[in-house]
């Protein structure tokens, strides 16, 4: 369809419609078949399941066909005609809503190629800003020099409430409202509306609601391209459009639906860290506790791995579990460091909490942070010195600047098998490794603990762990260590069982304790 022109055509608040008696029924099936999200699939687990799972990018009705605004403008052209509440409503000429902040020069220039990309002709762009980057600081600058009435798309709850204090901060003044449900409405005469992404897929709410923003801002761009959340966008189409992501990438390969919407990446964040380089503590654990769980398909007669049940009793591990609890004492008490402590599962993060509990040595402050927890809970428990939480749970939208160093304390993969392993789940990695990146570290290094399980499936997947971080900083520190769990009964491990056996780093490929910038951290490295 690239090159076509359609002569009626217009932009509206449900994105570029076109009238379907300018094109060919040709032309109307060709654009219908191409205006479909086609999520990557993985033939080796795919192979007996022919369900379709691709989704219409477009709504046609009797007359017209309405498709996301970029590619419409892209493969159409401009149209000359707007509907009346197009543009939306811009902020009162005489309203003193002003940015109080401050850009660093590296926040200044992704924010000045946004707006000189919207001055001349563009309806929108993607901005991919590194974890700890300050975006959300970045976006309320943008507002405050766009002036017009925004609507602010979040996927939690945590992160709507991010948004309202950042506001309230960097725009005093600002009239908030929200949609939050069907009770949470209130967007008459607010500047700024923040609206839950999960309510706008769920609910009816009138076209009414939408017609006066002239912005449109969507937070972790990213997860707006599954079959549910896209149809959202159909919905909320304004003037501009601006999407944000640290990690504008999909396992199934669908970033070109919510840049079809929203519009291109116009810039990226290198990931090249300020301050003292980040450490990764590689624990390699030996144990012949491990269990590998398979079943044999009754089709192909392949053996299977059932990685769920395997992780499922790795977290209950009594030898495994105490070496954590063991590793983090030494780095609180001795390091004095803020940690955070990562697992799948649910209830190993309340295990690891009550051998805290029971362990009379403790004397730093912990908390959970997990789904379905109270807001002022959560926010008690990202005050203390470590916090036990789920990935899921303290994933997009969370911010603790004080911490320097995190836990992975279950296998996850992040390069997966899918056709285009380039788009595959390192963008995951990348999200939850910048957890600790909310600040610039200067007084030390920010360290990543990642237990590797040297047994069956485990093990390539701490090898895509490894290529992750070799990758994703350019200058890296690194300190191999082995722990043999058989050699030690449960009551006798403490850290001092883990051996080291190679410490490098990675952007001269010599002993890190040549480096003079990790001497004093490995001052207090464990020795064996």
């Amino acid at each position: 369809m690239s090159g076509t022109v359609a002569t009626k055509s217009y932009l509206s608040k449900r994105g570029y419609v076109i009238r379907k008696e300018s094109i060919t029924t040709e032309q109307l099936v060709s654009l219908k078949l191409e205006l479909r999200g086609k999520p990557l699939v993985d033939d080796k687990y795919n192979l007996f399941n022919r369900k379709d799972i691709t989704f219409p990018l477009y709504i046609e009705t009797k007359t017209k066909i309405y498709i996301p605004k970029v590619y419409g403008i892209t493969h159409f052209g401009m149209p000359d005609n707007l509907t009346d509440n197009y543009k939306g409503q811009a902020w009162d000429s005489d309203l003193l809503i002003d940015f109080t902040g401050s850009l660093h020069p590296y926040q200044k220039e992704p924010c000045e190629i946004l707006i000189n990309e919207l001055q001349n002709g563009s309806t929108g762009g993607i901005l991919s800003l590194s974890t700890g980057f300050g975006k959300t600081v970045c976006a309320l600058y943008l507002l405050s020099v766009l002036k017009r009435k925004t609507l602010i798309i979040v996927n939690k709850v945590s992160l709507l409430k991010q948004w309202e204090r950042e506001i309230q901060t960097f725009l005093p003044g600002t009239e908030i409202g929200f949609i939050q449900g069907q009770k949470n409405v209130d967007v008459n005469g607010k500047h700024v509306v923040i609206a839950m992404l999960q309510s706008l897929a769920k609910i009816d709410y009138p076209d009414t609601l939408f017609e006066e923003f002239g912005v449109t801002l969507v937070d972790e761009i990213h997860n707006v391209s599954s079959p549910v959340f896209s149809r959202v966008l159909m919905r909320v189409n304004s003037m501009y459009t601006i999407g944000l992501s640290a990690t504008p990438k999909r396992s199934d390969g669908c970033e070109y639906v919510f840049k079809w919407f929203i519009g291109d990446i116009v810039y990226k964040s290198t990931t090249e860290r300020r301050g003292l380089h980040p450490i990764v503590q590689v624990i390699k654990i030996n144990s012949s506790d491990y269990q590998e769980i398979a079943t044999v398909n009754k089709i192909t007669g392949q053996k299977q791995i059932m990685f769920s049940s395997m992780l499922s009793e790795l977290t209950t591990m009594a030898k495994r579990n105490r070496l954590i609890i063991e590793l983090l004492k030494q780095k609180v008490t001795e390091q004095k460091r803020k940690v955070l402590v990562l697992s799948d599962r649910r209830e190993h993060v309340k295990t690891l909490k009550k051998l805290l509990d029971e362990d009379g040595g403790v004397n730093f402050t912990y908390g959970l942070f997990l789904g379905q927890m109270k807001m002022t809970e959560l926010e008690r428990s990202k005050a203390c010195q470590v916090i036990l939480a789920t990935y899921q749970a303290f994933g997009e939208g969370v911010s603790e600047r004080e911490l320097d160093t995190l836990f992975l304390v279950t296998p996850k993969k992040f390069i997966g098998h899918l056709q285009n392993t380039t788009k595959a789940e390192s963008g995951k990695l990348e999200q939850i490794v910048g957890r600790i990146f909310r600040k610039e570290h200067s007084e030390r290094h920010p360290l990543i603990v990642d237990f590797q399980d040297n047994f069956s499936v485990y093990t390539s997947q701490s090898k895509q762990r490894l290529a992750f971080y070799k990758t994703h900083f350019s200058n890296i520190g690194f300190q191999d260590c082995q722990v043999d769990l058989d050699k030690h009964e449960l009551m006798s491990i403490t850290a001092k069982i883990i051996v080291i056996k190679k410490e490098t780093n990675t952007d001269t490929d010599t002993p890190i304790e040549d480096n003079q910038l990790s001497k004093n951290m490995y001052q207090q490295c464990l020795l064996d």
